[in-house]
């Protein structure tokens, strides 16, 4: 209800490390861009700062919403 939000603590990793059942499954432009939304940024900033449309974004949000575990 206040407006934060919160990802797992394995879904955030740096430099590739991987874990099974904590963002295992996830492409690094999936990392990078939950790192980014996990920081508060709004898909179309999160857009300008990969250089990507914003519609890209929301495709890779829903494919990370989509693969097992997410929440």
């Amino acid at each position: 209800m206040s407006g934060q939000v919160f990802v797992p603590t394995g879904a955030a990793r740096g430099s590739g490390e991987k874990s099974a059942g904590d963002g295992a499954d996830l492409s690094e432009k999936e990392l990078i861009l939950l790192r980014l939304a996990a920081d508060g940024l709004t898909n179309k900033k999160i857009a300008r700062d990969m250089d990507a449309s914003e519609v890209t974004v929301k495709m890779h949000m829903r494919s990370i919403c989509k693969k097992p575990g997410a929440r």
